[in-house]
């Protein structure tokens, strides 16, 4: 999730943070509501996992 926003982990006490950034946050949860809940929070941009980006990896 780029840029979240400062109190975003405070409303979420059931997501774990996987990877930290200056402009990302890495979540991890079991709860099947998460991307709605992210949203109610305050991300404006929820990613699934599992993306390559925009450099293909290597094979």
């Amino acid at each position: 999730m780029p840029f979240p926003p400062a109190d975003l982990l405070a409303s979420l006490p059931d997501a774990a943070v996987t990877s930290v950034s200056p402009i990302s946050l890495t979540l991890r949860s079991d709860t099947p509501d998460l991307t709605q809940r992210l949203y109610a929070a305050g991300a404006w941009l929820v990613l699934p996992a599992g993306l390559e980006g925009c450099i293909p990896a290597a094979r």
